[in-house]
């Protein structure tokens, strides 16, 4: 556990940035107990930043953070840094290829503190006793057996359905709901990019049941397709499929849509059972 766990952070309903820099520095481990500070960042030039103390324990193959003083802030250049130090937190352990994947969620707590940061190490980064003994508790890598913790006991799981005929080159895997915008103008741009590191993430993308993107690398050149609504074409839904996980698990994408003076910014995540949806309904004359 101790060292340095580099992540990305994302709060699609951050009133400042939805994507975030964050470091668990574990400074000291005894035992089953550890401290050290949490670093988040915000990738806009401006050195906004802020340095959260914690303390944990392992126990049970449960991972406990508890949230202490800030140690530092620096403020961005509009808006504030939101005090999510009491939210409770749901944590997910397990083993992909040759990283152990670490992450921490945010959940019921509010829009501005809601959200998913997900940290990596690899493998071959700790030694031989340490890694038998990680392997030991959480499965080989290749079973990528999972411990899932939460200290809610009410959590509602996403709203899904099975994948219709639709898609025909998709049997079985499962479509979740995971945004629904409403927008006033006609035309809707939608923008498709890479979130983070450019890790080969392919993805196919279709529009109201039909492919409108076949198999392509998104990076940091966007993926742009535009639609336009009526008051008799309302609902506009995108699904999007990953046709691989890249090279950092899970496939990952980050969504812009834009209509008119709307405009709406999500991270979504996708995997090989399970496809990401996006509903838009049009509310304009």
């Amino acid at each position: 556990m101790s060292g340095i766990w580099k992540g990305t952070g994302i709060v699609p309903g951050s009133l400042y940035s939805t994507d975030y820099i964050r470091t668990l520095d574990v400074e000291k481990v005894v035992n089953n107990r550890f401290i050290g500070k949490l670093i988040s960042e915000v990738n806009d030039g401006k050195g906004t930043r802020q340095d959260i103390a914690f303390s944990g324990l392992y126990e049970n193959r449960h991972l406990n953070f508890t949230y202490g003083s800030i140690l530092y802030t620096k403020e961005p250049p509009y808006g504030q840094w939101w005090d999510c130090r009491a939210c409770n937190t749901t944590s997910l352990i397990l083993i992909s290829g040759d990283t152990i994947l670490l992450t921490l969620t945010n959940i019921n707590c509010g829009l501005t503190c809601d959200g998913e940061t997900k940290y990596y190490k690899l493998l071959s980064g700790f030694d031989v006793a340490t890694r038998q003994k990680i392997i030991a508790v959480f499965g080989k890598p290749e079973t990528k057996k999972i411990a899932d913790i939460s200290t809610q006991k009410d959590n509602l799981p996403p709203v899904k359905k099975i994948i219709t005929d639709s898609i025909k080159n998709q049997p079985g895997r499962v479509n979740t709901i995971i945004a629904t915008y409403k927008v006033f103008s006609p035309e809707i741009k939608i923008m498709l990019y890479d979130n983070g590191e450019i890790d080969k993430d392919t993805v196919s993308v279709y529009y109201n049941g039909s492919k409108i993107v076949n198999r392509k690398l998104i990076s940091t050149d966007a993926i742009t397709y535009t639609v336009t609504a009526s008051a008799n074409n309302r609902l506009h839904e995108f699904i999007l499929v990953a046709e691989n996980l890249g090279d950092i698990p899970p496939n990952t994408a980050f969504m812009r849509i834009i209509s008119g003076s709307d405009q709406y910014e999500l991270f979504a995540k996708t995997n090989l059972e399970e496809n990401a949806v996006i509903r838009i309904e049009y509310a304009g004359k």
